[in-house]
C-alpha cells in the first residue's frame, strides 16, 4: 500500500513540476521590456461613436511626439464625427486620459489614416522603422503586436478600459503572402 502511495505522490509531484515549469517556458526572456512599455504607451484605444452612442473600438499608434497617430481608414471613416475621433491614451492605467483627434488624411486603398491629437503633447511615440529594416523582415522573424482587438471586453471592471494587448509571435507564410495561405 505504501509503495502505491509513493508512486502516486511521485507521479503527482512530477505533474506539479510540469505544471509549474511548462508555463514558465512561455515567459519570454528575449522580449525587450523597454520596447513593450514604449509600445503600450504609444498605443491608443479609439472609441467609435454613432452620435452619442458608443459603437465600437479600434487601435491607433502614436508615430510622433506632437500627437500624430496612425489608424485604419475604415476606423477613421466609420468612427469620426466631423473628422473627429476620441483617443484614450494610457487606457486601463492611472494616467488614462481621453483626447479628441482630427482626421488629417485617410487613404482607402492602403486602409490607413493619419490623425492629429487636438490636445498639445508630448505623447509617447514609436519610431518608425527605416526601409532597410523593413526589407530585412523575413519568415520566422519575431514581431510584437500591440492593440485593442476586443475593445473593452478585456477590461477588468465593467466601468474600466483594458490595457493594450501584446502578442509576440513570428512572421508566418500567411502573414507575408496571401497566396501562401490558399
Amino acid at each position: 500500500m505504501r509503495k502505491g502511495f509513493v508512486v502516486t505522490v511521485g507521479t503527482g509531484l512530477r505533474a506539479w513540476v510540469v505544471l509549474l515549469v511548462v508555463p514558465l517556458s512561455f515567459c519570454r526572456a528575449d522580449v525587450n521590456r523597454p520596447l513593450i512599455e514604449a509600445g503600450k504607451k504609444a498605443t491608443a484605444l479609439v472609441e467609435i461613436y454613432d452620435g452619442k452612442t458608443l459603437k465600437g473600438w479600434a487601435s491607433a499608434f502614436c508615430i510622433d511626439k506632437s500627437g500624430v497617430f496612425v489608424t485604419n481608414h475604415h476606423v477613421a471613416v466609420t468612427g469620426s464625427t466631423n473628422n473627429k475621433l476620441t483617443l484614450v491614451i494610457d487606457a486601463g492605467i492611472r494616467s488614462q486620459r481621453s483626447v479628441t483627434a482630427t482626421v488629417i488624411k485617410a487613404d482607402e486603398e492602403t486602409d490607413l489614416a493619419i490623425l492629429r491629437a487636438d490636445h498639445v503633447g508630448p505623447y509617447e511615440s514609436l519610431e518608425l522603422a527605416d526601409p532597410a529594416s523593413i526589407r530585412g523582415l523575413a519568415e520566422t522573424a519575431q514581431v510584437t503586436v500591440f492593440g485593442y482587438p476586443l475593445g473593452e471586453a478585456l477590461a477588468l471592471r465593467e466601468d474600466a478600459r483594458p490595457e493594450a494587448s501584446i502578442v509576440t509571435s513570428r512572421i508566418t507564410p500567411c502573414a507575408t503572402s496571401a497566396a501562401n495561405c490558399n
